[in-house]
């Protein structure tokens, strides 16, 4: 294999293909990027063997051929390499890495049999369907920060999705909050379950798109889900389990709401974040008419408070919240202005937008204790 291209391009997309890769083993074939020169162009692969990274550079091809090299030590070497155009050839069984201009400057890496690198067919293009890419990142962005850390319960390391008709919702939820939002698309005919998505493919997704205009394309087939965008291929596979059932968390009604202003909430809340216990996060709101109070005691540091104006007529009622809980839907919610919905102190409050879109966030209150 002989080709030459682009450092920079280059660097991007092996950069990308090291947030595929989890094993740092030079021995594994997993801890490889895979490289395929031909007709001018380079695809790079890699996989953790759940999660699979697809995409290619153009490039001045001189020999075909296909390798795969150690990814963490080929991206330390283009890292330290000056600007310029890249020559890599195969010799024997290692692969000289040099920039054409500063011929002086040599590296040679063993490379691994490419025979060997794990790798399955994807979908037919006909099995692919489109979806609005702004969309569908917004309903990652409305749901991913809830999916829960406890590994002892997979079925809940992910983010649900599941088609009705033509409307797709995408839910998450720890146990302790829940975020849910749907789209109403009439994208295609194809139908599937509900799913389980792991998070680390949505982030990916997130983290690898140009901008959020145009179309991301999915399949899911055999227990695993594919997407294609900005000439990117990424596939994973899914969490095996049984998502609860979300709508029995989502409350029917509930008696009392207020409307308040969502930065002047999100700037009380980031207050009282500093006087918090850092291991419960635990802070006070108490719901009057017309304003809204804000509280911490910390018994060891001291205490804050703060108060902002609201919408409200009604009863009076305390709430103790974690405020990640809080916050973490606040950072990703549209508009100026927010909608809380409650019924009692030992209740969840709805977090929605107002005025109310497609999503919103269901949050379970924290036991008051008295300080």
């Amino acid at each position: 294999m002989q080709f030459t291209c682009n450092k920079d391009i280059l660097i991007k997309e092996i950069n990308a293909a090291q947030k595929i890769i989890t094993q740092k083993n030079q021995i594994t074939i997993i801890s490889n990027v895979l490289l395929e020169c031909d007709n001018d162009k380079l695809t790079i692969k890699a996989t953790d063997t759940k999660l699979r990274f697809e995409t290619d550079i153009p490039v001045i091809t001189h020999k075909k051929g296909k390798i795969a090299l150690f990814c963490d030590r080929f991206a330390q070497i283009l890292k330290a390499l000056p600007n310029g155009d890249l020559h890599i050839e195969t010799l024997n069984e290692q692969v000289s890495i040099s920039i054409i201009k500063y011929p002086s400057i040599q590296y040679q890496l063993r490379y691994q049999n490419p025979e060997n690198f794990p790798w399955s067919e994807d979908p037919t293009q006909e099995e692919f369907f489109p979806f609005p890419k702004k969309d569908f990142i917004h309903m990652i962005n409305q749901t991913i920060f809830a999916v829960s850390n406890d590994e002892m319960r997979i079925f809940l390391n992910g983010v649900f999705m599941e088609k009705i008709e033509n409307q797709f919702i995408m839910v998450a939820t720890d146990g302790k909050r829940l975020s849910y939002i749907n789209k109403n698309l009439e994208t295609s005919s194809i139908d599937f379950h509900g799913i389980i998505i792991p998070p680390k493919f949505l982030q990916l997704i997130k983290d690898l798109s140009y901008g959020q205009e145009g179309e991301i394309h999915l399949a899911i087939k055999d227990n695993h889900i594919y997407t294609q965008f900005d000439g990117l291929k990424i596939s994973s596979s899914l969490i095996d389990g049984q998502f609860p059932a979300y709508k029995r968390a989502i409350p029917e009604h509930q008696d009392h709401s207020f409307i308040a202003n969502k930065h002047e909430f999100i700037d009380a809340v980031k207050r009282m974040t500093i006087m918090a216990d850092p291991k419960s996060k635990r802070i006070y709101l108490e719901i009057k008419e017309g304003i809204l109070h804000f509280h911490v005691e910390e018994s060891k540091s001291g205490n804050a408070s703060d108060a902002i104006p609201i919408n409200y007529n009604g009863p009076n009622m305390p709430f103790a919240f974690n405020f990640e809980h809080l916050l973490e839907p606040l950072r990703v919610m549209t508009g100026d202005n927010i909608r809380i919905k409650f019924t009692h102190t030992d209740k969840a409050i709805t977090l929605s937008s107002e005025p109310e879109e497609e999503y919103f966030h269901v949050i379970m209150s924290m036991q008051i204790e008295n300080n």
